[in-house]
C-alpha cells in the first residue's frame, strides 16, 4: 500500500482498490475498461503529480561547468549560461549559493548573463531551479535546506572568484591625492603614501605612469617614499596595484592597456613636477673675468661673452653674490654691471631659474636662504683687482709697442700676461726682473686690434696679482 510517483512526471493519477472473482483475467489488460468478469472497483484516490525539472546547465560557448573570474578589477566578468532538457514546473529561476555542505543563498538573480565582478574573493555555485507555486524559504541569507515546497535544482556551475583590490591611497599626513614638487633643484622631494582598505590579491606593487588617456608605465618602484627629484617637468600618476600570479605586460614603456591578467589598480595620486634648472654658464678665462677697479674706467663684462645653456624654468634672473653667498645685485643682465664701482675683491655671477612664489631674492639676503622652487647655475668668478701704482705702462694709448715699467715692483720673479676685454690671454711669459734693463720690458702690440687691454703682473713668490689697463689705438 506504498506508492511513489516521483519518476512519473507531471500529470494526474487515480488509485483504485479492485476486488474480482477467479474468472477475471488481468493479463494483457492495459485499460480498466477492458476488464470482463465479476469484479468491482472502490472509489479512487486522485494523485496530482506536479512535475518539476530544472534541466541541465552549462557555460555558453564552452559547455563547461567551472569558470574562473577576476573579481574586483573593475572589468566586467559577465558570462552566459545555457539550460537544456525538458523543463517542468510552473516557475523557474536562478539561485547563487556558497559552496558549503549546507549552502547559503547569496543571490536570486533574474538570469544570465551573470557578472560577479563586485562579489569579492571566494567560490560560489549557480543553480537553475524549477518549482510550483507556494515555494517557501527562497530568500537571501537562508540555507537551501530551509526551502519548502515542490522544487528541483539543476546541476551547479562552480565560479572561482579571484578577488583583487588595490585599496585606496593617499599622501601621508595630509590625506590628499595631489602634490606639487620642485624637480631639479637638488633637494629631495620624497613623500610617503598610505594604503587603506581591504586589500585582496596574491601580490601587490606600485606603478608610476604619465597622465595620458592610455597611460604609459614610467616606473615600477618598490614602494614609498617616492622621490621624483631627478624626473623632468610634467605630471605623473602613482598607483597601487594588486594582482594574481600570471600578470603580463607590467614593463616600463608599456601602456596600462597592455596589462593582462587578474589585477586591480587603486585610485591615483597626481604629482605635478615643476622642473627648474639654473643651467650652465661659461665665459672669460676658466670662467673668470679679471678687472682693475678704482681707476675710473668702466669695467663691464663684454656683451655676449657669457654663454647660458640648459636652463629650465618659468622665470629667469641673474644674481651677483660675494664669496659667502650674500646677494650684491640682481641685474637684468650681467653686462650692465660696472665692476669699477666696487672695491677690490672677488664676486660670483650666477643664473637663477625659478617658479612663481620665490621668496628671499633680495639684495643683502643670502642666496642660501632662498625659499621656493628654484635652481642656481654654476658660478663665474669676477676678480676685482685694485689699480696698481707698482706698474707703469707707456705710451698709453699706444700705436705699436708698449713699455712695462716694474721698477717699483717689490718682487723680482714675476709672470706678465696680457688679456683683452673678453678675458682671452694674448701674451704670457715669466721674467726675472734682474735680467731686465732698469726693470723694464718692451712688448710689440702692433698686431692687436684697437681697444682696451690689461697687463697682469703676478708675484710668483706670493701669488698676488696686479693689473694695469692700456689702450691700443693704431689709427691715432
Amino acid at each position: 500500500n506504498s506508492f511513489d510517483f516521483e519518476e512519473d512526471g507531471d500529470g494526474v493519477s487515480l488509485i483504485w482498490h479492485l476486488s474480482y472473482a477467479e474468472n477475471v483475467s488481468l493479463e494483457g489488460v492495459t485499460n480498466a475498461n477492458d476488464l470482463t468478469g465479476c469484479f468491482d472497483f472502490s472509489n479512487p484516490i486522485t494523485v496530482i503529480r506536479n512535475g518539476v525539472n530544472a534541466g541541465s546547465i552549462a557555460i555558453a560557448n564552452d559547455g563547461g561547468t567551472e569558470i574562473e573570474i577576476c573579481a574586483g578589477d573593475g572589468v566586467s566578468d559577465a558570462f552566459d549560461v545555457e539550460v537544456t532538457g525538458d523543463l517542468l514546473g510552473d516557475n523557474t529561476g536562478w539561485v547563487i549559493t556558497n559552496n558549503a555542505d549546507d549552502p547559503e543563498i547569496l543571490a536570486l538573480p533574474e538570469g544570465p548573463p551573470f557578472d560577479l565582478e563586485g562579489a569579492g574573493e571566494g567560490i560560489c555555485l549557480i543553480w537553475h531551479i524549477a518549482y510550483e507555486d507556494g515555494l517557501e524559504g527562497a530568500e537571501v541569507g537562508n540555507n537551501v535546506s530551509t526551502l519548502n515546497g515542490c522544487f528541483v535544482f539543476s546541476n551547479a556551475i562552480e565560479v572561482t572568484r579571484n578577488g583583487v583590490n588595490a585599496g585606496s591611497i593617499a599622501i601621508a599626513n595630509d590625506g590628499g591625492t595631489e602634490i606639487e614638487i620642485c624637480a631639479g633643484d637638488g633637494n629631495s622631494d620624497a613623500f610617503d603614501v598610505e594604503v587603506t582598505g581591504d586589500l585582496l590579491g596574491d601580490n601587490t606593487g606600485w606603478v608610476i605612469t604619465n597622465n595620458a588617456d592610455d597611460p604609459e608605465i614610467l616606473a615600477l618602484p618598490e614602494g614609498p617614499p617616492f622621490d621624483l627629484e631627478e624626473a623632468e617637468g610634467g605630471t605623473c600618476l602613482i598607483w597601487h596595484i594588486a594582482f594574481e600570479d600570471g600578470l603580463e605586460g607590467a614593463a616600463v614603456g608599456n601602456n596600462v592597456s597592455a596589462l593582462s591578467g587578474c589585477f586591480s589598480l587603486s585610485n591615483a595620486i597626481t604629482v605635478i613636477r615643476n622642473e627648474v634648472n639654473g643651467g650652465t654658464i661659461s665665459g672669460g678665462e676658466n670662467n673668470t673675468f679679471t678687472f682693475t677697479v678704482g681707476d675710473g674706467e668702466a669695467d663691464n663684462i663684454p656683451e655676449d661673452s657669457i654663454t647660458l645653456s640648459e636652463n629650465v624654468g618659468t622665470n629667469s634672473q641673474w644674481v651677483i653674490t660675494d664669496e659667502d653667498g650674500v646677494i650684491l645685485a640682481l641685474p637684468d643682465s650681467p653686462y650692465e654691471v660696472n665692476f669699477d664701482e666696487a672695491p677690490a675683491g672677488n664676486c660670483l655671477i650666477w643664473h637663477l631659474s625659478y617658479e612663481d612664489g620665490l621668496e628671499g631674492a633680495e639684495v643683502d639676503n643670502n642666496a642660501a636662504d632662498l625659499v621656493g622652487c628654484f635652481s642656481l647655475s654654476n658660478s663665474i668668478t669676477v676678480v676685482r683687482n685694485a689699480a696698481s701704482s707698482r706698474i707703469a705702462i707707456y705710451p698709453n694709448p699706444t700705436k705699436g709697442d708698449v713699455t712695462i715699467d716694474l721698477s717699483q715692483f717689490g718682487s723680482r720673479d714675476v709672470r706678465i700676461s696680457i688679456f683683452n676685454l673678453q678675458q682671452i690671454r694674448l701674451f704670457d711669459q715669466q721674467y726675472n726682473l734682474r735680467t731686465l734693463s732698469n726693470y723694464k720690458t718692451n712688448l710689440d702690440v702692433s698686431n692687436y686690434l684697437d681697444g682696451i687691454y690689461f697687463v697682469q703682473v703676478t708675484d710668483n713668490r706670493t701669488g698676488d696679482k696686479f693689473i694695469k689697463r692700456f689702450v691700443v689705438s693704431l689709427e691715432n
